[in-house]
């Protein structure tokens, strides 16, 4: 058991990339939008659905993600997710993420023409291609 003055010192060293506290910040959608308007260099509009740490699955067998931070305007859905850890399948892993994120936001029936925008934001923590860019676009 940690003593209050470890609590309060692993409390102090927390991050904005922690996942306990990028989850608390960006549920908040005024911090959200702006950060994500920031990082897009868009306006979005109002945000009709926002969650964090949701899990999802397109079946009992499929492979779960959590999202980190999930919501959704008129036009778009957006995916917000820290790494922290330099994983090389990253773009493995967002075509996944957003693959996932298109099979649970749309109904049956639905047109692909109505499909919405399916934005992914990967804030790193590190370069994940090595190549000293501050952001990478695809």
């Amino acid at each position: 058991m940690l003593t209050e003055a470890e609590l309060q010192k692993k409390w102090e060293n927390l991050t904005f990339t922690d996942d306990f506290i990028f989850s608390r910040v960006m549920h908040d959608e005024n911090i959200c939008r702006q950060v994500v308007e920031l990082i897009l260099g868009v306006r979005i509009g109002k945000i009709r659905y926002l969650s964090a740490q949701d899990e999802h699955k397109t079946d009992p067998d499929s492979m779960r993600i959590i999202m980190d931070v999930f919501l959704r305007d008129e036009n778009r859905i957006i995916n917000v997710e820290v790494q922290t850890g330099h994983k090389k399948e990253l773009p493995k892993r967002s075509r996944y993420y957003q693959s996932v994120a298109d099979v649970s936001t749309t109904a049956t029936g639905t047109k692909y023409r109505d499909l919405p925008e399916n934005i992914l934001i990967f804030i790193c923590t590190f370069d994940p291609f090595n190549r000293n860019f501050p952001r990478y676009t695809f």
